[in-house]
């Protein structure tokens, strides 16, 4: 671990700049970035890894001792290639279907650097942040919002028995207020990380050479190649949990 975080540090002054130029400009970023060649995969790829790598090490301090292991890390790297590259597919399938011939290579690297993109931003925004204010507000609270996002639940039961108890004893008591703020933080940092994918979107309208109303259906067609999506990555998530 401290090796690769050695590694990580080396290489973070050319990712930041890489990070903020891609975050403020993404479709000129790319532009310039994702013609076919194994220079440029590579370069991508690169930024995507050092991005979940980052996500690691802020997630360590949250994770139980045992999951702090090499093994760990690079289980959760595979599934987060693995979940990539079928994203990919599938945004590369919806266009194909609205008449978008975009090659599938020029289109990956997109992925590569809009996925590391997302990874921080989303972590950043939806995760690290609620959670913080929760452990500043509510310090009983938080450890149950962060077992949360350690053990991903459809129903966690000993949350919702927290939560639902204390709606019963004060609905305007601090953990239902402390609650209900979480929520909002995360709302507003997943509106945020949808306002930048939007802005993004026309990256792939490029690529694929097509009009706005075809990029319009190629993303409503993406929405519903997701669900399956969704649902293998999710079989993955528990298989190497």
């Amino acid at each position: 671990m401290v090796d690769l975080v050695k590694l990580i540090l080396a290489q973070i002054p050319l990712f930041v700049g890489n990070f903020l130029s891609l975050f403020t400009a993404p479709k000129a970023f790319v532009r310039e970035r994702n013609q076919s060649g194994e220079d440029n995969l590579s370069k991508s790829l690169t930024f995507l890894g050092i991005s979940f790598a980052l996500t690691m090490i802020l997630t360590a301090p949250l994770m139980p001792m045992k999951s702090e292991s090499v093994q760990f890390v690079v289980t959760r790297g595979v599934y987060t290639l693995i979940t990539v590259i079928l994203g990919a597919v599938a945004v590369w399938l919806a266009w194909l279907c609205v008449g978008g011939r975009p090659e599938f290579a020029r289109l990956l690297i997109t992925y590569f650097y809009q996925s590391g993109i997302l990874t921080v931003l989303s972590f950043i925004v939806i995760i690290l942040c609620p959670l913080g204010l929760a452990k500043a507000l509510d310090p009983e609270m938080y450890p149950k919002l962060a077992d949360l996002f350690i053990n991903p639940s459809f129903h966690h039961k000993e949350f919702s028995d927290f939560i639902t108890q204390a709606a019963r004893d004060d609905p305007f008591g601090r953990h239902n207020l402390v609650y209900w703020a979480y929520i909002l933080m995360q709302c507003l940092g997943t509106l945020a990380t949808l306002a930048w994918m939007f802005a993004f979107w026309g990256a792939y309208r490029e690529l694929s050479g097509v009009s706005r109303v075809r990029s319009f259906w190629a993303s409503v067609l993406l929405y519903f190649l997701f669900f399956p999506i969704f649902g293998i990555s999710w079989l993955l998530f528990k298989a190497t949990s």
